[in-house]
């Protein structure tokens, strides 16, 4: 069976309307668009009252859903990156026990890696990136002072040694965050070969 949209006029089959809906879904849901964006403010206070009403759905939705939600998750901080550092930031302010807590987790793991990186072989890891980002190439004198960073995070298990650690800028280090340089997307462009290394 089917039936005629009377906002688009075309013929379509039952699936495509909302039940008891004489308007098909995509015209509905382009309508409900428009309306959000003339109406933002009674749009969020309706979608803030639906759910504290429905908590129950709304967790049994994400949990069906894990994989989508994620997803969604991630492409909306990768569209939205500076609001996210925002966030994080307010979040952390607003929290203080948290950013301890996260501090505190990561000095346990670390205790619980290897951790031989010396400052002679600091030093020497400088000397071999010629005291340049390994990352973008920039020169510590324009960059500032160069920061130890874990080539695998210490989150992902990547021990403080002269293998995994590398020289690299603020910016480079902190736009790698807690992943290795294939998931960020990254490069190095100055390898260093650490069996190359004399302790003298």
């Amino acid at each position: 069976m089917s039936k005629e949209c009377r906002t688009c006029g075309i013929e379509k089959e039952l699936e495509a309307f909302t039940p008891k809906q004489g308007v098909c879904k995509p015209c509905r849901a382009r309508y409900m668009k428009s309306w959000r964006e003339k109406n933002h403010a009674k749009a969020r206070e309706s979608e803030i009252r639906y759910t504290r009403n429905n908590m129950d759905v709304r967790k049994r939705w994400i949990e069906e859903n894990k994989d989508r939600v994620n997803g969604y998750v991630r492409n909306w901080r990768v569209r939205n990156k500076e609001k996210t550092r925002q966030y994080k930031r307010e979040f952390l302010r607003r929290n203080p026990s948290k950013l301890a807590e996260y501090h505190h987790r990561r000095r346990a793991k670390e205790r619980s890696l290897r951790a031989t990186l010396t400052t002679h072989e600091w030093h020497w890891l400088k000397i071999q990136s010629k005291n340049r980002c390994v990352y973008c190439g920039t020169h510590e004198k324009i960059s500032g002072k160069l920061q130890q960073e874990h080539v695998i995070p210490v989150s992902q298990d990547g021990a403080y040694t002269i293998e995994n650690i590398r020289p690299a800028c603020k910016y480079c280090n902190t736009k790698k965050h807690a992943k290795t340089p294939e998931q960020a997307g990254m490069t190095i462009i100055i390898s260093i070969d650490t069996t190359q290394y004399e302790d003298t």
